[in-house]
């Protein structure tokens, strides 16, 4: 009985997760965020050396 209730509860782990993830998945894709201060930053050689 040990090992039937352990399987249902990782298959309902599992699903939980899976539906999280698709559902993250879709919010996050429709979400576009503006280009912030730091993002693809381009360094000159003086600004390395210092």
């Amino acid at each position: 009985m040990n090992h039937t209730k352990y399987r249902v509860w990782l298959w309902v782990m599992l699903l939980v997760l899976v539906t999280a993830g698709v559902a993250w998945y879709l919010l996050a894709r429709d979400k576009e965020e503006p280009m912030t201060d730091g993002t693809l930053v381009y360094r000159t050689a003086q600004e390395e050396l210092a």
